[in-house]
């Protein structure tokens, strides 16, 4: 697991987002407030369980589909740990591996196809290897999730 997180590391800056991170701007309390008051300006290796559970006021598995495409880049390898470390302690956990996951509803896929594209060659790669993870040691606990026809779906986009 060390490796895959090396990997995760590497394909992905660690530097403060500083733009808006909702996906809309408002001043209602809403998620999307709450994705911008605690992700804006953080680095996505200062993002874990415990900061979440500490800071931020929305459901921390949901956080994800509020935020923009860049800053939805910027921020899931954060997720993408706490996948790898806090399966089934967290409902957080889940949140990586749903975004990866094919979509049934056409709007989902769009943002999800909106959001594939912004990523290089090494992030679809870390995806990969996170999907390849998943697939061998949580597979059977997820039989409702799509998990190898996405893995599928990664592997021929890198």
């Amino acid at each position: 697991m060390s490796l895959l997180k090396e990997a995760i590391s590497a394909a992905f800056a660690d530097e403060p987002f500083m733009a808006n991170p909702a996906r809309v701007e408002t001043c209602i309390e809403s998620e999307y407030l709450y994705v911008t008051r605690f992700f804006q300006g953080r680095r996505w290796s200062e993002v874990t369980v415990r900061t979440l559970r500490k800071k931020y006021r929305g459901p921390a598995g949901d956080c994800l589909g509020f935020m923009s495409d860049e800053a939805f880049c910027a921020f899931v390898p954060a997720f993408m740990f706490i996948h790898l470390e806090h399966y089934g302690r967290s409902d957080a956990a889940m949140a990586a591996v749903n975004a990866f996951l094919l979509a049934r509803d056409p709007q989902v896929r769009r943002i999800q196809r909106s959001r594939e594209a912004l990523l290089t060659l090494a992030q679809r790669r870390a995806v990969v290897a996170f999907l390849e993870h998943v697939d061998t040691h949580h597979a059977k606990d997820l039989p409702a999730y799509p998990v190898r026809a996405s893995l599928d779906y990664w592997k021929a986009r890198v």
